[in-house]
């Protein structure tokens, strides 16, 4: 089952939202603060994060690198009524996946929630590896190829996420709540692309601005 965590003050759309992802056979769980929030992803491990961006006197983005440092699997998607290009920027280099604006189709939503939600499962499959997210060692098969370092799990499941699509460099040099430098993260682009040689046809490639998973 999809787990939703959805972080908005608005309580009368959070009614409205709930009950339409019910209705999708989803488990949703509401808060209108940002109280305790890591603790309740910890908790609850959602599949995926619908986050507000205004919630009471609280900015929903600035609390994204600490949903990260507690875990660098789940899907934040962030919904608001704010429009404007700058705060999509800034929401997706914090580390969302994608921005939806307010207002939207409530069936948009939920197929925003089904595109993004990530499996409950102990692994993930990666092309023909597969990463164990509570151990974070990367399998081929049942030859165990490395126990991954917080930072190259965290680089590598951001790019999971997207997989397919282009992860800008400033979205990836987010690191908790520092910032790396790219020579950094070059190096540990160069790492994982040495394990995903065991998947020959998987790897990073650098295009643009930023780095894909395909």
């Amino acid at each position: 089952m999809i787990k939703v965590l959805l972080i908005d003050d608005d309580v009368v759309f959070s009614q409205v939202a709930t009950t339409v992802l019910k209705e999708h056979g989803m488990d949703v769980h509401y808060q209108n603060a940002l109280t305790a929030v890591t603790d309740v992803v910890k908790a609850y491990q959602p599949s995926v994060i619908l986050l507000d961006i205004e919630i009471g006197n609280d900015d929903g983005i600035n609390i994204i690198p600490q949903i990260r440092a507690a875990s660098s699997v789940v899907p934040i998607v962030v919904i608001s009524s704010h429009t404007e290009l700058a705060e999509v920027e800034r929401a997706l280099n914090q580390g969302a996946v994608n921005y939806l604006k307010k207002p939207f189709d409530m069936e948009e939503m939920a197929a925003f929630v089904r595109r993004y939600a990530v499996p409950h499962a102990s692994f993930i499959s990666i092309g023909t590896l597969k990463l164990n997210l509570e151990s974070r060692e990367l399998f081929r098969g049942d030859m165990r190829l490395k126990k991954l370092t917080p930072l190259e799990f965290e680089l590598l499941t951001r790019l999971y996420l997207d997989m397919g699509n282009v992860v800008s460099k400033e979205k990836l040099l987010k690191h908790g709540n520092r910032d790396l430098d790219i020579h950094t993260l070059y190096n540990y682009i160069r790492k994982l692309n040495s394990l995903l040689q065991a998947d020959k046809k998987l790897a990073i490639y650098k295009e643009g601005n930023g780095y894909v998973l395909k």
